[in-house]
Protein backbone atom coordinates (compact mmCIF):
# COMPACT_ATOMS: atom_id res chain seq x y z
CA UNK A 1 0.00 0.00 0.00
CA UNK A 2 2.96 2.33 0.62
CA UNK A 3 3.94 1.97 -3.05
CA UNK A 4 0.38 2.88 -4.04
CA UNK A 5 0.69 6.13 -2.07
CA UNK A 6 3.85 6.95 -4.03
CA UNK A 7 2.18 6.16 -7.37
CA UNK A 8 -0.79 8.33 -6.44
CA UNK A 9 1.63 11.17 -5.66
CA UNK A 10 3.19 10.77 -9.11
CA UNK A 11 -0.26 10.69 -10.72
CA UNK A 12 -1.23 13.89 -8.88
CA UNK A 13 1.95 15.62 -10.11
CA UNK A 14 1.41 14.50 -13.70
CA UNK A 15 -2.27 15.52 -13.63
CA UNK A 16 -1.42 19.02 -12.39
CA UNK A 17 1.40 19.48 -14.90
CA UNK A 18 -0.39 18.15 -17.98
CA UNK A 19 -3.68 19.84 -17.08
CA UNK A 20 -2.33 23.34 -16.55
CA UNK A 21 0.12 23.14 -19.47
CA UNK A 22 -2.79 22.21 -21.76
CA UNK A 23 -5.07 24.87 -20.31
CA UNK A 24 -2.55 27.71 -20.49
CA UNK A 25 -1.31 26.62 -23.93
CA UNK A 26 -4.85 26.79 -25.28
CA UNK A 27 -5.57 30.01 -23.36
CA UNK A 28 -2.43 32.19 -23.47
CA UNK A 29 -4.45 35.29 -22.55
CA UNK A 30 -5.45 33.65 -19.26
CA UNK A 31 -1.83 32.73 -18.53
CA UNK A 32 -0.90 36.43 -18.80
CA UNK A 33 -3.19 37.07 -15.81
CA UNK A 34 -1.61 34.42 -13.55
CA UNK A 35 0.11 37.15 -11.54
CA UNK A 36 -3.26 38.78 -10.83
CA UNK A 37 -5.38 35.73 -10.03
CA UNK A 38 -5.13 32.81 -7.59
CA UNK A 39 -4.67 29.49 -9.36
CA UNK A 40 -7.97 28.27 -7.88
CA UNK A 41 -10.07 30.85 -9.73
CA UNK A 42 -10.24 29.34 -13.22
CA UNK A 43 -13.56 27.53 -12.77
CA UNK A 44 -15.34 30.37 -14.56
CA UNK A 45 -17.96 29.62 -17.20
CA UNK A 46 -16.95 32.69 -19.21
CA UNK A 47 -13.37 31.43 -19.66
CA UNK A 48 -12.86 29.39 -22.80
CA UNK A 49 -12.23 25.70 -22.02
CA UNK A 50 -12.94 26.21 -18.31
CA UNK A 51 -13.78 22.50 -18.20
CA UNK A 52 -10.02 21.81 -18.14
CA UNK A 53 -9.26 23.57 -14.83
CA UNK A 54 -12.51 22.22 -13.39
CA UNK A 55 -11.30 18.69 -14.17
CA UNK A 56 -7.82 19.49 -12.79
CA UNK A 57 -9.32 20.62 -9.48
CA UNK A 58 -11.68 17.65 -9.22
CA UNK A 59 -9.26 14.92 -10.33
CA UNK A 60 -6.20 16.09 -8.38
CA UNK A 61 -8.32 16.96 -5.34
CA UNK A 62 -9.89 13.49 -5.41
CA UNK A 63 -6.50 11.79 -5.87
CA UNK A 64 -5.07 13.83 -2.97
CA UNK A 65 -7.98 12.74 -0.75
CA UNK A 66 -7.33 9.08 -1.63
CA UNK A 67 -3.57 9.59 -1.08
CA UNK A 68 -4.18 11.05 2.39
CA UNK A 69 -6.84 8.48 3.29
CA UNK A 70 -4.47 5.61 2.44
CA UNK A 71 -1.76 7.28 4.52
CA UNK A 72 -4.17 7.61 7.46
CA UNK A 73 -4.94 3.89 7.25
CA UNK A 74 -1.38 2.75 6.55
CA UNK A 75 0.67 4.73 9.05
CA UNK A 76 0.55 4.23 12.81
CA UNK A 77 2.69 7.10 14.04
CA UNK A 78 0.62 10.05 15.32
CA UNK A 79 2.68 12.69 13.47
CA UNK A 80 2.23 10.84 10.18
CA UNK A 81 -1.50 10.65 10.81
CA UNK A 82 -1.67 14.38 11.58
CA UNK A 83 0.34 15.16 8.44
CA UNK A 84 -1.97 12.95 6.38
CA UNK A 85 -4.98 14.69 7.88
CA UNK A 86 -3.58 18.09 6.82
CA UNK A 87 -3.01 16.69 3.31
CA UNK A 88 -6.60 15.41 3.29
CA UNK A 89 -7.87 18.92 4.04
CA UNK A 90 -5.77 20.34 1.17
CA UNK A 91 -7.39 17.80 -1.14
CA UNK A 92 -10.87 18.81 -0.01
CA UNK A 93 -10.12 22.53 -0.46
CA UNK A 94 -8.52 21.96 -3.87
CA UNK A 95 -11.50 19.85 -4.97
CA UNK A 96 -13.85 22.64 -3.87
CA UNK A 97 -12.33 24.86 -6.58
CA UNK A 98 -13.80 22.45 -9.13
CA UNK A 99 -17.16 22.07 -7.40
CA UNK A 100 -17.90 25.77 -6.92
CA UNK A 101 -17.99 27.90 -10.06
CA UNK A 102 -16.80 31.49 -9.81
CA UNK A 103 -18.85 34.40 -11.06
CA UNK A 104 -16.26 36.99 -12.17
CA UNK A 105 -18.71 39.80 -11.27
CA UNK A 106 -19.24 38.55 -7.72
CA UNK A 107 -16.98 39.90 -4.98
CA UNK A 108 -18.15 37.19 -2.58
CA UNK A 109 -17.16 34.44 -5.06
CA UNK A 110 -13.72 35.96 -5.52
CA UNK A 111 -13.40 36.47 -1.75
CA UNK A 112 -14.23 32.79 -1.23
CA UNK A 113 -11.44 31.77 -3.63
CA UNK A 114 -8.97 34.03 -1.81
CA UNK A 115 -9.96 32.60 1.57
CA UNK A 116 -9.65 29.01 0.35
CA UNK A 117 -6.31 29.80 -1.32
CA UNK A 118 -4.86 31.05 1.96
CA UNK A 119 -6.41 28.14 3.87
CA UNK A 120 -4.87 25.57 1.56
CA UNK A 121 -1.45 27.24 1.93
CA UNK A 122 -1.88 27.10 5.72
CA UNK A 123 -2.62 23.36 5.60
CA UNK A 124 0.23 22.77 3.13
CA UNK A 125 2.65 24.36 5.59
CA UNK A 126 1.09 22.40 8.46
CA UNK A 127 1.51 19.09 6.62
CA UNK A 128 5.12 19.79 5.64
CA UNK A 129 6.14 20.94 9.11
CA UNK A 130 4.49 17.99 10.89
CA UNK A 131 6.02 15.45 8.51
CA UNK A 132 9.43 17.13 8.72
CA UNK A 133 9.30 16.97 12.54
CA UNK A 134 8.52 13.25 12.28
CA UNK A 135 11.53 12.65 10.03
CA UNK A 136 13.81 14.63 12.35
CA UNK A 137 12.55 12.51 15.25
CA UNK A 138 13.52 9.26 13.54
CA UNK A 139 16.91 10.67 12.52
CA UNK A 140 16.83 9.44 8.92
CA UNK A 141 16.24 10.84 5.46
CA UNK A 142 18.85 13.57 4.98
CA UNK A 143 17.71 14.40 1.42
CA UNK A 144 14.06 14.48 2.50
CA UNK A 145 14.82 16.69 5.50
CA UNK A 146 16.94 19.07 3.46
CA UNK A 147 14.50 19.44 0.55
CA UNK A 148 11.40 19.72 2.74
CA UNK A 149 13.08 22.26 5.04
CA UNK A 150 14.08 24.32 1.98
CA UNK A 151 10.53 24.14 0.60
CA UNK A 152 9.06 25.23 3.95
CA UNK A 153 11.48 28.16 4.01
CA UNK A 154 10.51 29.10 0.44
CA UNK A 155 6.81 28.79 1.31
CA UNK A 156 7.17 31.16 4.27
CA UNK A 157 9.28 33.59 2.25
CA UNK A 158 6.77 33.64 -0.62
CA UNK A 159 3.87 34.03 1.81
CA UNK A 160 5.65 36.90 3.57
CA UNK A 161 6.44 38.64 0.26
CA UNK A 162 2.84 38.23 -0.92
CA UNK A 163 1.36 39.61 2.30
CA UNK A 164 3.64 42.64 2.46
CA UNK A 165 4.15 43.40 -1.25
CA UNK A 166 0.74 43.72 -2.92
CA UNK A 167 2.39 44.42 -6.28
CA UNK A 168 3.74 40.83 -6.31
CA UNK A 169 0.14 39.64 -6.11
CA UNK A 170 -0.61 35.92 -6.61
CA UNK A 171 2.50 34.66 -8.38
CA UNK A 172 4.22 33.27 -5.28
CA UNK A 173 1.05 31.76 -3.75
CA UNK A 174 0.41 29.98 -7.06
CA UNK A 175 3.97 28.65 -7.03
CA UNK A 176 3.49 27.33 -3.46
CA UNK A 177 0.31 25.53 -4.52
CA UNK A 178 1.73 23.96 -7.65
CA UNK A 179 5.04 22.87 -6.06
CA UNK A 180 3.07 21.24 -3.22
CA UNK A 181 1.45 18.76 -5.59
CA UNK A 182 4.88 17.72 -6.87
CA UNK A 183 6.11 17.44 -3.28
CA UNK A 184 3.37 14.84 -2.64
CA UNK A 185 5.16 12.43 -5.01
CA UNK A 186 8.44 13.04 -3.18
CA UNK A 187 6.69 12.56 0.18
CA UNK A 188 5.07 9.34 -1.02
CA UNK A 189 8.41 8.05 -2.30
CA UNK A 190 10.15 8.73 1.01
CA UNK A 191 7.39 7.14 3.07
CA UNK A 192 7.34 4.07 0.82
CA UNK A 193 10.89 3.27 1.90
CA UNK A 194 11.58 1.02 4.92
CA UNK A 195 12.79 2.43 8.24
CA UNK A 196 10.87 5.69 8.00
CA UNK A 197 9.21 5.32 11.38
CA UNK A 198 5.77 4.63 9.97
Amino acid sequence: MKQLIFYLGVLISVSILVGFVCFFSLNPSVFKEINNLPVGVYNVDQIELSIIPKCIYLITGFLTIIYASLALVQYRHILLKLGALAILVTGLIWMSFGLISVDPNSESDYGSVILRSYLIVLFILTAKIILLVHVYNIGRGLIYKTLTAILIGIDFLFLFITMFSPSISWTFINIILLIYFFWLAFEGYFLSKPLTGT
